[in-house]
Formats: structure tokens, C-alpha cells, sequence
């Protein structure tokens, strides 16, 4: 059930300038919202205040009287919806900026899309680090900043896990030109615009080359075949990957030189090297950046991703375009439908209450029966504490994706018996590190 209740939104704050927040900040001035806008850059403050213009990240855009331009945080305190739009390597730094202006309750849209360096964190997971308690959605989708700031139709998704709160956001930010398709899966979409960026600069390399729209096909459907893989992994659902914020994401990076990211690309193609490719620009291409992380964490996963982890390479200066593209040609022959969408394990973590010894002895012989018919169940066995006494039980099964790892979880009789005092549901491969 949700927590939240909708008393409607009046006052949005949008985190980063830059052209994506610009044109966020335009759709919720649009919606009927006041709009504050927080700017790093002062000479954007100045140039929004003086001619109601971002001449340095989004010229020749009007824009809507509503916004207003900021420099300091402190000055989003009276917001009640946040959209956090400062790009995936910021945006740990600027949420813990904001924490101590944020009030309790006041939701936070995360709009950057990328894996942080170092930790790979998706930035659901940054930001529940960096504002504990805060109320978390994910903004994700096919969109260019100049047409959204234009206002030219653009759909997008809308993920958050309250449902409630989810349509809340979205009906405060539709306009009839800007349209959010709710949905639940806030892992999907965050998997799938960090993936898509990465896969936009291999397009451009394949364009930069000259190598052919069949080639570039080809590289779109392999590649989404691969984020797909990793989004699974990460415990998503295949059917959010395979809507806006998946595969239309992927398709608009990938098919125009307005993508920042597949521009790179182009440039490497060309025979740029990666500091003459990102000379001269003001927007951050996320690709660059999220490139290594993705490749990490589809290694800490046990995930294929092959052209993520060429392209990797290339930004890294570990191999030359046309040796990765060699090696990609020459991997051996697989069959395709057999590696696209397989079915990911998670550990289902069960820690006894205390005393419940009596309880787990008594349902034993129902838990074990449960157990022989469950279908994709892999391993159950006792969970032993620092001591070598058992404080739970681990179990880790075959499913579909995280709700059905769940569903299996809440149907263990050891659940129903009250056994548990806590039942908490991973990814099999994140769990390794944390057993």
C-alpha cells in the first residue's frame, strides 16, 4: 500500500541546467508548475534571468516565465517535487548538496542515466545512499532536449515502485505534448538508458566507418539483446527493457548525430581520437563515463557484453576501432535465441526471528515438501551466522525476474509460520559479495 499522499504538486525543482533540465524545467512550467532551475554556471543564471534563455546549453529556446534560475540549493527548499538531472557522475554530490534543504516526504525524480565509477550503483541506489528516506522515481525514455524544449511530442516512462506516488508524478508533469507511461520497474529503466548511451557511441563508430546500415541494424538488435542480459541480471523485468525506456531509448541514441553520445562515436569512427572527440562540448556525453562501469558490472554479474566491453576498450585506449571490430566479427557462432533472455537466479536471504526455533521445527516437514515441488529452485540450505550456528535459511531459485523470486518467497511456509524476521530478495550474482 502507499504511503504517499497526493495533495498535488505546485513548486518543481529541477537539478542541473544543462539542456536535458532546461527542457525538463519547460515541461513543468508547461504543466502548470512553478519551476525552480539550479544551475552550477552563474553565466546561465544570468542569461535565464536577463533574456529568458539558456544561451549556453539550449540557445534560440523561449523560455516559459514560469522558471526561475538559481545557483544555490537552499534555494529549492520550498519545492515539493525534485527532479535531479546533473549527470550520473555528479549526482551523488549534487543530491548530498541538496539533503540538507530537502523536507521530509518530497519526492525526487532521478533523470541522469548511467552506472557510477567505482561502486557501480545504478542511481536509484546513489540516491537512496545520498538522501536516506526520500521518496524515489526514475524519468527515462526516447527523448532529444531540443525537441522536448520545443515542445514536440515525446513519450516517456515513469518508474517508481509506490504506484500511487508514480501516477501522482506523472499526471503533475504530462502535457499534451509530453506524455509518461507509468510503471513499476525502476530497475529497467535505469538498466536501460545507462546500457543505451554506451551502445550509441558503437553506432557512431559504425557510422563513422562507413560500415553500413546493415551493420548498424545488426548492432542495434545484438546490443539490445545485451542490455536486456544485464537488466535481467539485475533482477528487472524483459517487458520493461522492451518499451520506451529500453529499446525506443536505444533506438533514438543510436539513429541520430543529435545523441551526444553516438556524435563521440562518430568521431571515432572518423579517426578522431576520444579528446578531440569530446573537445569543445558543453553537454556530457554519459557514455564515456557509464562505458567502464557497465563493462565492470556485467563482469561482476557474469554477464556477455561484448560491444559494451569493446567499446570500453576503444574509450580506454586498450584497442583501435578496427581491432575491436575484427573481434567482434570473429567471436564464435552462437545460437541467438539461446543467449538473449536467459532465466536469471536470485538468493532469497531469510534470517530467523528471535525464537523461532520452535516454529521452524514444527513446519519443517511442510517447508521441505514445499520445497521438492518448487519449480527453478537450485540450492536451499541453512544460513549460519559469524558463529556456526544457523540465524536463517538460504535458498536460490530460477525465475522470471524479481517478482517471482519474491512470489516464491512469500509462499515458503517458513514465511507463513512467522519463522522470518526478515526476507529480503537479490540478484544471485549482487548477493555473492554480501554473504
Amino acid at each position: 500500500m502507499s504511503v504517499f499522499q497526493n495533495v498535488g504538486f505546485k513548486h518543481a525543482g529541477v537539478i542541473g541546467a544543462g539542456a536535458w533540465g532546461t527542457a525538463l524545467a519547460q515541461v513543468c512550467a508547461r504543466a502548470g508548475l512553478q519551476v525552480t532551475l539550479q544551475a552550477r554556471e552563474t553565466e546561465v543564471v544570468e542569461s535565464i534571468a536577463a533574456k529568458r534563455e539558456n544561451s549556453l546549453f539550449l540557445p534560440g529556446v523561449a523560455l516559459e516565465p514560469e522558471i526561475a534560475a538559481i545557483a544555490d540549493m537552499a534555494g529549492l527548499a520550498s519545492c515539493d517535487l525534485i527532479l535531479a538531472v546533473a549527470p550520473a557522475q555528479h549526482l551523488r554530490s549534487a543530491l548530498k548538496a541538496l539533503a540538507p534543504h530537502l523536507r521530509p516526504g518530497v519526492p525526487v525524480v532521478l533523470c541522469a542515466k548511467g552506472v557510477e565509477q567505482g561502486t557501480l550503483k545504478l542511481m536509484t541506489e546513489v540516491a537512496a545512499e545520498a538522501l536516506p528516506g526520500a521518496p524515489l522515481a526514475v524519468l527515462s525514455g526516447p527523448s532529444f532536449a531540443g525537441e522536448v524544449a520545443r515542445n514536440l511530442p515525446t513519450a516517456v516512462t515513469l518508474a517508481c515502485e509506490d504506484e500511487a506516488l508514480g501516477r501522482a508524478i506523472a499526471e503533475a508533469i504530462a502535457t499534451p505534448t509530453f506524455r509518461p507511461y507509468i510503471a513499476a520497474d525502476t530497475i529497467g529503466a535505469e538498466a536501460g538508458g545507462a546500457v543505451k548511451n554506451v551502445l550509441a557511441i558503437a553506432c557512431g563508430i559504425v557510422e563513422g566507418k562507413g560500415l553500413g546500415r546493415s551493420a548498424h541494424a545488426a548492432l542495434i538488435t545484438r546490443g539490445f539483446a545485451e542490455l536486456t542480459r544485464l537488466a535481467m541480471a539485475l533482477g528487472a523485468k524483459a517487458e520493461t527493457v522492451a518499451g520506451l525506456c529500453g529499446l525506443g531509448d536505444l533506438v533514438l541514441t543510436c539513429s541520430s548525430p543529435q545523441s551526444r553520445n553516438m556524435s563521440v562515436g562518430l568521431a571515432l569512427g572518423g579517426g578522431m581520437t576520444l579528446a578531440e572527440a569530446l573537445a569543445g562540448k558543453l553537454s556530457v556525453a554519459e557514455g564515456v563515463a557509464s562505458a567502464p562501469a557497465v563493462r565492470d558490472l556485467a563482469a561482476r554479474l557474469g554477464v556477455e557484453m561484448p560491444i559494451c566491453q569493446a567499446v570500453a576498450a576503444i574509450l580506454a585506449g586498450e584497442a583501435q576501432v578496427d581491432a575491436a571490430i575484427a573481434g567482434l566479427l570473429s567471436r564464435p557462432l552462437k545460437s541467438e535465441a539461446s543467449q538473449d533472455r536467459p532465466m536469471p537466479l536470485f538468493a532469497i536471504t531469510c534470517t530467523d526471528k528471535p525464537g523461532a526455533l520452535e516454529k521452524r521445527l514444527a513446519t519443517r516437514p511442510v517447508h521441505l515438501d514445499y520445497l521438492k515441488t518448487s519449480t527453478g529452485l537450485k540450492l536451499a540450505g541453512a544460513l549460519l551466522g559469524e558463529d556456526g550456528n544457523p540465524i536463517g535459511s538460504l535458498l536460490i531459485v530460477e525465475a522470471d525476474d524479481l517478482a517471482a523470486a519474491q512470489a516464491q518467497a512469500d509462499n515458503d511456509p517458513f514465511t507463513a509460520a512467522g519463522v522470518f524476521e526478515s526476507v529480503e530478495v537479490r540478484p544471485w550474482r549482487l548477493a555473492i559479495g554480501e554473504l
